[in-house]
């Protein structure tokens, strides 16, 4: 029979959970814990894997003032921290997919980070070296769409028109040749076929209701 934890949030000064993060085998055997024995009263934000098939995994302080980006080996549970996020104030970590690194091929990877104030992407080498700024400005980065196959534009959603319009952009990886995509005004909801040719759109505002209509990448209908 099913049963239920239920484990109340820590009030100011009680302990946080013991957390464990762990490795299975689908094929079964033994787990494998990674080592966070060098953190104490620590949060684990987030986990993915890299496209190489090492452990990626966020651990943020009680007070989120900093993040380390770690990378941990599947088979033998060490680590070793690429970079780590830090503010005055708060370091924010989102419950969506944007919060997971952007993989390319070469093994480096783009980054979500609120660091200028603002929320940008930031292309890594795979051993943590920062390459350099890609987006930049007074707005912000809501969401990414991903690459297009030969890895030359970056898709994402974005405030740079409006702070609620939710345009379609894509700039190209070395921050150059920033287009907005969906060139009519109000709040877009965009989802890219996996070549970046064509995207389907829905599009509303205060006078009209949501409209879906199919585009090809590059027009200025949308």
């Amino acid at each position: 029979r099913p049963w239920v934890m239920r484990w109340p949030y820590p009030k100011a000064g009680d302990p946080n959970p013991n957390v464990a993060l762990v490795v299975a085998s689908t094929s079964g055997g033994a787990l494998q814990r990674i080592d966070t024995t060098k953190y104490a009263d620590f949060l684990i934000v987030n986990v993915a894997w890299s496209r190489d098939g090492a452990v990626v995994f966020h651990v943020q302080n009680r007070q989120q003032t900093w993040l380390d980006f770690n990378r941990a080996d599947a088979s033998t549970g060490t680590f070793r921290t690429l970079f780590r996020e830090t503010t005055p104030a708060w370091v924010e970590r989102w419950a969506d997919s944007s919060a997971d690194p952007l993989w390319l091929n070469d093994g480096s990877f783009l980054w979500l980070s609120e660091r200028s104030g603002w929320r940008h992407f930031y292309h890594y080498a795979a051993d943590g070296r920062l390459i350099g700024q890609v987006t930049r400005g007074e707005w912000e980065v809501r969401t990414h769409q991903g690459l297009d196959p030969a890895e030359t534009w970056i898709y994402f959603s974005s405030t740079t028109a409006s702070p609620f319009g939710l345009d379609l952009y894509r700039v190209r990886l070395d921050g150059t040749g920033l287009e907005r995509l969906s060139a009519i005004d109000g709040k877009h909801e965009s989802f890219l076929d996996p070549s970046r040719t064509l995207f389907l759109d829905s599009r509303s505002d205060i006078n009209t209701p949501p409209q879906v209509r199919l585009h090809r990448v590059g027009t200025r209908d949308a």
